[in-house]
């Protein structure tokens, strides 16, 4: 088979990558500057975006820990003193919404500060701790949290005279998805209603909540016989 020549029109048409890599290494040179720059600058932000990350990682492990000694204290042997174990984990808890705020574990810390303030019979500092953790939580109906911080606010606000701001919170409670609380939330709605002098509310009530197939039917029972004396007792002064 006869080799095949190349013509002299071939020969002299320029290699197409030769073409392409001489015209790149000719655009490097003039914007050798410009890249110099551009790549410092991707250093720096790779930089500090691990900077960050690694930070926002210490503070969590920070907060974590925090977190851990309050729980630890608060769950701890119920014969050791359980007035010194609140005050140390409050402080621990203090420590930790103060410094770390902005970690995953400031909401539950909030809340629990607000079950210390209850327990305690401080209402206006429960008031704002409660208040606190639902503003780092989501608002959606499918947050058991929400649903548990709120009910905590409701008890807060019934326990201070505020019924029209509980039956808020309670009905919030009631229709959540987060259907264990439910009774609860009914139950503070039926006292709420007493203490305003609207016990016929609590009949209407009663309804709802036997239409509720969330809960076990003798729960349900139990609820509405509550609800039945919340209607006749007199409100409270």
């Amino acid at each position: 088979m006869a080799e095949q020549r190349l013509s002299r029109k071939n020969i002299k048409e320029p290699d197409q990558f030769l073409t392409t890599s001489v015209r790149l290494l000719h655009w490097i040179q003039q914007n050798t500057r410009y890249l110099l720059y551009s790549s410092l600058g991707l250093v720096c932000i790779i930089g500090i975006s691990v900077g960050w990350f690694t930070w926002q990682k210490h503070r969590e492990n920070q907060a974590r820990s925090l977190f851990y000694e309050a729980k630890k204290l608060l769950t701890t042997d119920p014969n050791s003193d359980k007035l010194t174990n609140r005050a140390r984990a409050r402080e621990y808890l203090e420590e930790l919404v103060q410094n770390h705020n902005n970690t995953s574990l400031a909401a539950s810390a909030h809340w629990y500060l607000g079950q210390l303030a209850f327990d305690a019979g401080d209402y206006p500092q429960a008031l704002q701790a409660y208040q606190q953790a639902q503003r780092k939580i989501s608002r959606s109906s499918d947050s058991p949290m929400f649903s548990t911080v709120t009910l905590g606010l409701g008890y807060t606000q019934e326990a201070s005279g505020m019924y029209a701001e509980a039956i808020t919170s309670f009905n919030t409670v009631a229709h959540a998805s987060a259907y264990w609380l439910r009774s609860e939330a009914y139950l503070g709605l039926g006292r709420c209603y007493r203490a305003l002098g609207e016990g016929d509310k609590a009949n209407t009530l009663s309804s709802r909540v036997m239409s509720d197939q969330h809960l076990s039917e003798l729960t349900r029972q139990h609820i509405s016989e509550q609800l039945a004396s919340f209607e006749l007792t007199k409100p409270i002064n």
